[in-house]
């Protein structure tokens, strides 16, 4: 039997991107706290943000799919993210896909602070 992979196992990765030095970082990472017991995923949502807000994220934005919450178990990363005074973004892309002009239109209507 293969070893969970949890949240003190497997430390979140924040990959980063700079934007700019004076617009700051983007950072990509898997979806916080999402358990999956047939890929050994058992994650804790709230040590995950955490980690997210410690890396310095003002602005969480989740681009899975809605369907995605309930099959990851985290129906409630909105509440947790705003918990942790950080604004959040849904912008879910269909698996094996890439953003329709929907995303663009969702995005810019959408200005965080």
């Amino acid at each position: 039997m293969k070893e969970k992979r949890t949240s003190l196992t497997s430390p979140l990765q924040i990959a980063e991107i700079l934007v700019s030095p004076a617009n700051g970082f983007i950072g990509m990472t898997i979806c916080p706290g999402k358990k999956d017991a047939g890929r050994d995923w058992d994650r804790d949502l709230r040590t995950d943000l955490q980690a997210i807000r410690n890396w310095g994220a003002t602005t969480v934005v989740t681009l899975i799919e809605d369907h995605e919450f309930r099959m990851l178990s985290v129906e409630a990363l909105e509440s947790e993210v705003r918990g942790r005074a950080m604004d959040w973004l849904h912008l879910p892309i269909l698996d094996v896909s890439v953003p329709g002009p929907h995303f663009e239109l969702i995005f810019t209507q959408n200005p965080v602070s």
